[in-house]
């Protein structure tokens, strides 16, 4: 076994080992290194973190075109349902208004010529 002999000097401050001097010089170059590797990852840490924040805000920006995109191809697809829907709406209508116009006109022929006899008969007396 080695033993290590050592000296301790008596001071107002208690005591002090010999080679104490290098040894808190040593302990506070550690802690100066220390804070240097914390504030070496801290920094990277903040620009990290702004990369992120950056792809964040790009991802987010192409998330809300997309999504507009497809806000506008479903409205477009509406119109085009609903145009559609009123274009067959419109054709059942015309198609009613004219039968009943036919049915009308055929109405008319059938009494036209009691209509006229009737104005005539009126007109002459």
């Amino acid at each position: 076994m080695v033993y290590f002999k050592t000296r301790i000097y008596y001071t107002p401050y208690k005591f002090l080992v010999k080679g104490g001097v290098k040894m808190a010089k040593d302990m506070l170059d550690a802690i100066y290194k220390t804070e240097e590797q914390c504030s070496k990852r801290e920094a990277d840490a903040k620009a990290h973190a702004s990369q992120k924040i950056e792809q964040s805000k790009q991802e987010a920006a192409k998330l809300i075109s997309k999504a507009r995109e497809n806000a506008v191809n479903d409205a477009d697809n509406l119109c085009r349902q609903a145009k559609a829907a009123g274009e067959n709406d419109l054709k059942k209508a015309i198609g009613e208004a004219e039968s009943r116009c036919n049915a009308l006109s055929k109405t008319a022929e059938k009494n036209r010529s009691r209509v006229i006899k009737s104005a005539i008969e009126m007109l002459v007396g």
